[in-house]
Order: structure tokens, then C-alpha cells, then sequence
């Protein structure tokens, strides 16, 4: 199988080059950095692994069926190569400035959605390079596809959801079937800065942070509430994002992940810390939200193939 394939590689790899550190000196020296240059204005921190990871899910995938393909479809493959891929939180902030960090040895819930839309868009696009993916991730990560800083990195979800849509990446098409107004007010990061070192490190971010949350709780979604999931299972597709809302104070998603169906049943891919590794998941959609307190409701947004081409 594939992921077992991408599991026994990452064992290979991770030998050859040394066993992975969170000490933050022992990631200095595997991860590479790519400073800004004239062919690329940003900084980009990868590993010797991702790069062989990447062509070996090319190497593994047919690309040129998978090019004729419908998107849904390779977000579905590209997202079940990855099974039991670990999950691992935090892996965006390993460095004291903002920079693109891309890992595809390991994923928390936003990092897994967002390597694989980029790696689809890849596939799709005919341009199967590192550089056209790493361009993709920077666009899916930062407002405006523009990397400023930590305050330029679409932390909150929701901010993530209108940023995207408004690029033409995604459509929020829960929108069109969801029976509840979602309205997000958050606060969360400004509230508790003192668990970010970014936010900590320099109180001006805190303040751009209050500026973007002010402007997040001024977005409206509909979303689909627990008890009517059962009523547009039919409108939901393979390969869509669900992003689960919560009634936290502050926060707006705590989860998310791509629609699968399976044995006639709506389920999702998922990086879990059930497990802490990327997974289908065991209970259905409705299940899964009626099993979780602290969540209110899905909203869905649906990868658009017609980004590759404006």
C-alpha cells in the first residue's frame, strides 16, 4: 500500500540522515534553509527528506491519469498516501523569524490540509516541481499569497476560509446548504500571547493580531449545526474541507480535515492526536460532532480546479 510505502521511505531517510531533534539545534542542522534571493522573495526551511518524499509520491503516483483526473479525486489519493503519516503540533514555528516551513514527514490538522491541496494543485497543473509547490503552500498559508511576517500567517481558520476564497482557491459551499450563522469572534491569540514565542517576542505583533481578529469577527459563514448533517450528506463531495466550529471563547475551528466517503458512509481524512497520525476517521461526520462537546457545527469549502487557470 502507499502509506506503507511512504512509512518504510521515512524510515530509510530519517537513517541516513539522522535521527530528527525537537532540540532546536539539532533542527538547524537538518533543516535547510533557502534565504530570499532574486528568484524568490521569501525564506523557505525544508529538509533533504521532504524533497525525497515529494519525488517519491510523484514517482508512486500515475500523473498522467491523475492529470485528467477530477481534483476531488487527488485530493482523495494525495491525502490517503499520507495515512499514518505522524501527526506532530507545532511545526511551523521552529524559527525566531517567519519563514515557509515545509514538512512532509509530519502534520498537524492544518499543515496535512494544506500540503495536500498544494501537492493536488501540483499534479494538476502539469507543473510537478518542488519550487511550483512550495509557491502553492506559501499561497494557501499567508494572506494575500504574501509572506510579512508572523501576523501575515493565516492563523484563525475562518480567516484562512474567506482569504482563500477570496483568491479563488476555495468556495465556502456550506454557504449554500448550512442552517446556522457562523460567526466568528475571536481572540484568542491576543488574549493568551504568552503562549505563542512569536506574539511574545515582540508586543507590536500582538497589537496586528488584535487588528486581524477584529477584522475575522466581522466574517459570516452559514455552517451546517449537528442535528442537519444527516440532511446534506448528498451535497457534501469527496475531498472537501471540513473544518469543525466550537463554542470556545476566542476560537473559531479546532479540527478539520477532506470529506471521504467510504462503504456508503461520510467520513473524513483526518491528522488526528486520536492515534496522532493521519487517519480515516472511525465514526462518521454527524458521529463525530455529536461525540465532541466543545464542537458546533461543519462548515465546508470546496477546493476550486479553476484557481490553476486565472
Amino acid at each position: 500500500m502507499k502509506h506503507l510505502k511512504y512509512i518504510i521511505l521515512l524510515m530509510t531517510v530519517t537513517l541516513f540522515v539522522g535521527c530528527f531533534s525537537a532540540n532546536k539545534e539539532n533542527q538547524g542542522q537538518e533543516n535547510n534553509v533557502k534565504e530570499p534571493s532574486a528568484d524568490c522573495d521569501f525564506a523557505v526551511i525544508s529538509s533533504a527528506q521532504d524533497s525525497v518524499v515529494f519525488e517519491e509520491l510523484l514517482a508512486d503516483l500515475d500523473l498522467e491519469n491523475l492529470k485528467t483526473r477530477e481534483l476531488s479525486e487527488v485530493v482523495v489519493d494525495i491525502a490517503l498516501y499520507f495515512e499514518d503519516a505522524p501527526y506532530v503540533a507545532h511545526t511551523l514555528e521552529i524559527s525566531d523569524q517567519e519563514c515557509l516551513v515545509v514538512n512532509l514527514r509530519e502534520f498537524d490538522c492544518t499543515t496535512f490540509v494544506e500540503n495536500v491541496l498544494a501537492l493536488s494543485w501540483v499534479v494538476k497543473s502539469g507543473d510537478a516541481s518542488f519550487d511550483r509547490y512550495v509557491d502553492l503552500l506559501k499561497e494557501l498559508r499567508y494572506r494575500n499569497g504574501n509572506l510579512s511576517g508572523y501576523p501575515s500567517r493565516l492563523h484563525y481558520f475562518t480567516d484562512w476560509l474567506y482569504d482563500n476564497e477570496q483568491k479563488g482557491i476555495v468556495r465556502v459551499v456550506s454557504n449554500d446548504f448550512g442552517d446556522a450563522d457562523f460567526d466568528a469572534s475571536v481572540n484568542f491569540m491576543s488574549e493568551n500571547f504568552s503562549r505563542y514565542p512569536a506574539l511574545t517576542n515582540d508586543s507590536s505583533f500582538v497589537d496586528e493580531m488584535r487588528s486581524v481578529e477584529k477584522l475575522v469577527s466581522l466574517i459570516k459563514f452559514k455552517k451546517v449545526s449537528p442535528g442537519h448533517i444527516s440532511n446534506v450528506t448528498n451535497s457534501i463531495h469527496d475531498g472537501d474541507i471540513v473544518a469543525f466550529s466550537t463554542n470556545i471563547d476566542g476560537l473559531d475551528i479546532v479540527h478539520l480535515g477532506f470529506s471521504y466517503f467510504t462503504n456508503g458512509q461520510l467520513r473524513f481524512i483526518h491528522a488526528s492526536t486520536n492515534g496522532n497520525r493521519v487517519r480515516i476517521s472511525e465514526q462518521t461526520l454527524e458521529e463525530y460532532v455529536n461525540s465532541q462537546k466543545h464542537i458546533d457545527g461543519v462548515l465546508v469549502a470546496r477546493p476550486q480546479e479553476d484557481f490553476l487557470f486565472n
